[in-house]
């Protein structure tokens, strides 16, 4: 293994962080040049409570790719994941959502 190969391969090492949005604990992760050098990847995943959903996953994952290199981390990330999601919040589709989803059903019909 050349030295030059050692680098590229150290450029790939993710970087992760946990975050809170109302009461869902998740971490995000970040991986540059994930596949090809100047994409990265960012995922979220739900930590507590398990597969809750937010405004931007229904099922408390999310794989997202950019090429934008002002994500050079996992904070920034962070950062990048709870400011879509606060937009995505404000939505009626998500308001809706949420509240049929916290209402308790009496006659559920599934």
């Amino acid at each position: 293994m050349t030295a030059k190969s050692r680098r590229r391969r150290a450029k790939r090492v993710p970087t992760t962080t946990r975050g809170t949005w109302q009461h869902v604990i998740f971490r995000v992760r970040h991986t540059p040049n994930y596949i090809i050098t100047g994409t990265d990847h960012l995922e979220l995943i739900v930590i507590a409570p398990k597969r809750e959903p937010l405004p931007i996953t229904a099922t408390g994952y999310l794989s997202h790719f950019v090429v934008d290199k002002s994500i050079r981390n996992a904070k920034a990330g962070l950062v990048f994941f709870l400011d879509w999601i606060e937009r995505e919040a404000q939505t009626r589709v998500w308001q809706k959502a949420d509240n049929k989803r916290r209402q308790l059903d009496l006659f559920a019909t599934r």
